[in-house]
């Protein structure tokens, strides 16, 4: 998850690529100077297709913490979702 920030006068900004995850199972918060963002991802216990050799999932939660240069107003924080990215 990468997760890049960039701070002008009036507000800070955090994207976060999240390939594969939906808007529904990402959650943001925001604690002081440090927002989280998060995901979570169930794809089943799905049976391996009788030719696979090396089948691979992603299955479980996965988060990332910033620390902010500047305090953030938890209350002023806003999510959008864009075609995979959540900013």
């Amino acid at each position: 998850m990468g997760s890049p920030a960039v701070q002008t006068d009036a507000e800070v900004i955090v994207k976060a690529t999240l390939p594969g995850v939906a808007a529904d199972d990402i959650s943001i918060s925001v604690t002081g100077d440090v927002p989280t963002i998060g995901d979570e991802v169930k794809t089943g216990r799905e049976a391996a297709p009788a030719n696979c050799q090396v089948c691979e999932k992603r299955d479980g939660a996965l988060s990332r913490s910033l620390t902010l240069p500047a305090s953030v107003k938890a209350d002023k924080a806003e999510a959008k979702f864009d075609n995979e990215t959540s900013s």
